[in-house]
């Protein structure tokens, strides 16, 4: 079988959840390409757009937010008879897609992103003959803007608490499949608490406490990092993740060397080992990296830093009551070493994420869009 992934390189996100199904589709030894939707439009506009949004949501998240509300008043204005600025410009990609289509044989398209479904719903109007399942995956606890105006076979949900969401934009409800956001498949065989402790030198004693703020280490994780390390002793540890923000990395290199119970790390392919020996997760509401912890059954501590589409992934789990809230930097600080002490909290939400959400996601992922229909 050739399965084709429409990605798009706004954030690892996107990228992170195509690779996860991937890794099952190569697994089984199946053709499956991964590409970048954007590109098909123009590269050099798939750069522009992709490195504007790092910068922005590294840098002025205000303005993400700003965007994101905006495209969202820009959706529901949406009529059957007009498509939008962001529809007509995404069409211009449609017939090198469909080429691409073509060329490549494929029995299978997956998107994951907006972006590519949308390109991907021109190319099918275009093109009606055209008889190749196609499938949206969602990698935020909402309906992103654009995704109720493609029209696909199927839309891959991350719970089936955010049905509502799809369905107000316009999808029908038969073509909703609330499976989960497909992460890393290192998550669906986690090592024990002890054996993960075991591994990075901690003790059983110990209060593990993990800051990231996303792949691109955004958000107030400086000024955050500097007083939770301030804060650590005893048998607490701190583990401050920049991900692939190097300069961030190295500006955070002197707390370790100030308190010998922080940790400064980049980019890590070790997240499932680091989560599995964690107590509490201080993250900002990311998709991958909210559903990776209740994966892990590692409760998180979130603050809303960067609003947009991240705002619904942080009402979903704090009003589910699968995640603590803090709204300041001072809040945070406070907090987390409350939690992190409270064990009985921390077991009340491990359960609940334990009955919530799935550690195999992936798998079942690429079991649907493979079969057509969820395994027994």
């Amino acid at each position: 079988m050739k399965i084709l992934i429409l990605s798009c390189n706004t954030g690892e996100g996107h990228n992170s959840a195509g690779k996860a199904i991937k890794y099952y589709f190569d697994r089984a030894g199946d053709e499956c390409d991964m590409t970048d939707a954007l590109a098909f439009v123009s590269p050099k506009l798939s750069k522009l757009v992709c490195g504007g949004h790092v910068f922005i949501y590294r840098r002025v998240p205000a303005m993400f937010d700003l965007v994101y509300n905006g495209a969202e008043v820009f959706a529901k204005k949406e009529t059957s008879k007009h498509d939008t600025v962001i529809f007509k410009l995404l069409a211009l990609g449609a017939k090198k897609l469909y080429n691409y289509i073509i060329e490549g044989k494929y029995e299978r398209i997956v998107c994951f992103h907006p972006f590519a479904a949308q390109m991907l719903t021109k190319v099918y109007r275009d093109h009606p003959e055209l008889s190749i399942p196609t499938y949206l995956i969602a990698t935020d606890y909402t309906c992103s803007p654009g995704a109720g105006e493609s029209k696909l076979d199927v839309y891959i949900t991350p719970h089936r608490g955010v049905e509502y969401e799809f369905t107000k934009r316009g999808v029908k409800k038969e073509k909703i499949v609330p499976i989960g956001i497909p992460i890393n498949p290192l998550f669906s065989s986690l090592p024990t608490r002890e054996d993960a402790r075991r591994e990075l030198g901690l003790s059983s004693s110990d209060q593990v406490i993990i800051l990231m703020f996303g792949s691109m280490g955004c958000g107030p994780i400086e000024k955050m990092a500097e007083k939770m390390a301030a804060s650590i002793d005893g048998d607490r540890v701190l583990y401050i993740m920049c991900g692939r923000n190097e300069k961030l990395c190295k500006e955070l290199k002197h707390l370790e060397e100030e308190n010998d119970r922080v940790h400064v790390l980049g980019f890590s392919t070790q997240m499932p080992l680091y989560m599995s020996a964690a107590d509490l997760f201080v993250t900002k509401p990311g998709g991958l990296s909210s559903t990776e912890a209740a994966s892990a059954r590692l409760p998180m501590l979130l603050i809303d830093a960067v609003a947009g589409c991240e705002t619904y992934n942080y009402n979903f789990f704090v009003d589910n009551g699968f995640a603590f809230s803090a709204e300041t930097v001072d809040e945070v600080v406070k907090s987390a070493h409350e939690l992190v002490a409270d064990k009985e909290a921390l077991a009340a939400v491990r359960a609940k994420l334990s009955q919530n959400f799935a550690t195999d996601t992936a798998y079942r992922i690429y079991e649907y869009v493979k079969e057509g229909r969820l395994a027994d």
